[in-house]
């Protein structure tokens, strides 16, 4: 064999070994129907390899890489040279060991209890990770220059990176929402030891909820970090504030008094921890005397945001009538139609979606698309203000992050919500990245769609918990 065919031999071997390593990463995502073509079309390459059929065998090793690596690697006659191999192998090992303790640190985020697909996410970038250290300290210890394997080792580390960036936003966010709640229950507590707290301090919290509202295109709910009643209040009410926020904000009366309505999203039920604080931890159906309890939480809460310094007389009847219905049915003092303000209007569609969103002790958060159409029936029916509430269509039936099932039997992940509020059925077409083809393969390269100019293309359902926990996809 001569030189040339020698170089050749080496490369495409190196290349094959990388593709066997990659098949093995595949197995746990993958039918075995999958990896046993795969095995079958390495043999095939193997043997043409043998036979020293340099152009097939380089064709069926494009082939392959297309459908398995994370990018194709180069042909083998530009594999470079040795001399920078120590160099490159360093620089990735200086960015793999950083990694590797990032994701160790992600791991202790309370997020990833209630994200189940970023708990897989974030497991794969883990054992990735884990992977790459292994596989180049092994080449670097033995010295042997894997030239043809940099390309692989460099997409690797790069889907790793891609994926800490990505779930290292989302713990951000949440601490950054956390913190909120953690101000708000300070000044609870300010509250409840019978001080009258200076308006300062909600103020400058509802300013960073608006800031918060307007830098992203969709309010995200952040499920309670405790059980006791002081967390689930705070947690509700920052909920609120940022979903009121962002219907204020597309609404062009109230767009330019979202401050107010923010503060009086933040005290709505700052009464309940007088009047039934064990209502909200309580497994069990309301009694009487405990629904009586609740009904005044809404006239309690005014009376505290009365007392506190430099707080508009209107913010306290806002939160007094959050609780108002329009035909009458509410609490508690069973306004109707135009005697209700309009920002408690505004408020009362706000606080219905968001406790239907929420994790309660009796039952777990409804998926966005039933507790947006259950809110928009509300309504429908003539207890909710029809026209505050359908600014909620801009939320989507699918928020973003949601993993839903097309019609096409392509899996996709939810990226950005559609301007629904004047044509509704946008609110089911939103714009997508599809992750799994109608075949079951995962996507290599990124794709989005937007749906609303596929109508076909439509969202079938959200996947259950259950079927994320099943799906392996980084």
């Amino acid at each position: 064999m001569d030189e040339q065919g020698a170089d050749q031999t080496v490369g495409l071997r190196s290349r094959i070994k990388e593709l066997r390593h990659r098949i093995v990463t595949l197995e746990n995502e993958s039918d075995d129907h999958e990896i046993i073509a795969l095995d079958r079309r390495v043999a095939k390459l193997s043997e043409r390899l043998r036979q020293t059929n340099w152009a097939s065998a380089t064709e069926l090793l494009n082939d392959l890489a297309v459908d398995v690596l994370p990018e194709s690697l180069p042909a083998p006659n530009s594999l470079g040279s040795s001399s920078d191999f120590f160099s490159r192998v360093d620089a990735l090992l200086g960015e793999v060991g950083p990694l590797r303790t990032g994701l160790a640190e992600l791991t202790k985020s309370t997020v990833m209890t209630t994200r189940p697909l970023e708990r897989i996410r974030l497991n794969r970038a883990i054992h990735l990770a884990d992977l790459a250290d292994r596989m180049i300290r092994e080449a670097r210890a033995s010295a042997n220059h894997q030239i043809a394997l940099l390309p692989a080792w460099d997409a690797m580390v790069r889907q790793i990176n891609e994926i800490y960036a990505s779930i290292s936003h989302l713990v951000a966010w949440h601490q950054k929402r956390a913190g909120q709640v953690a101000k708000l229950r300070e000044f609870y507590a300010q509250v409840q030891a019978g001080n009258r707290p200076r308006l300062q301090a909600v103020t400058d919290l509802a300013g960073k909820v608006l800031d918060e509202v307007d830098d992203e295109a969709y309010p995200e709910l952040l499920q309670p970090l405790t059980s006791d009643a002081t967390g689930i209040i705070a947690a509700h009410a920052s909920n609120v504030a940022h979903v009121v926020a962002f219907l204020a904000s597309i609404d062009p009366v109230w767009r330019h008094h979202r401050l107010s309505l923010v503060i009086a999203a933040l005290f709505m039920d700052v009464g309940m921890l007088r009047t039934a604080p064990g209502v909200l931890t309580s497994p069990s159906p309301l009694t009487l005397d405990e629904r009586a309890a609740v009904e005044r939480h809404s006239i309690e809460s005014g009376l505290i945001a009365e007392r506190v310094q430099g707080l508009d007389a209107t913010i306290a009847q806002t939160i007094a009538a959050h609780h108002e219905r329009l035909d009458g049915s509410g609490y508690p003092s069973g306004l109707r139609g135009d005697e209700i303000p309009v920002p408690a209007r505004l408020l009362a569609a706000a606080d219905v979606y968001v406790a239907m969103r929420s994790q309660r002790a009796y039952r777990g958060p409804l998926p966005a698309a039933d507790a947006l159409t259950k809110t928009l029936s509300e309504a429908d029916s003539g207890r909710l203000d029809l026209e505050r509430a359908r600014g909620l269509l801009n939320l989507s039936l699918y928020p973003v992050g949601s993993i839903v099932e097309l019609s096409t039997s392509e899996i996709a992940e939810v990226m950005a919500p559609q301007n629904a509020v004047d044509e509704p059925a946008l609110a089911a077409q939103p714009f997508v990245k599809i992750l799994v083809d109608r075949h079951g393969h995962p996507v290599q390269v990124p794709l989005f769609r937007n749906l609303a100019l596929r109508p076909d293309d439509r969202v079938v359902r959200s996947m259950s918990r259950d079927e994320l926990a099943l799906f392996r996809r980084p």
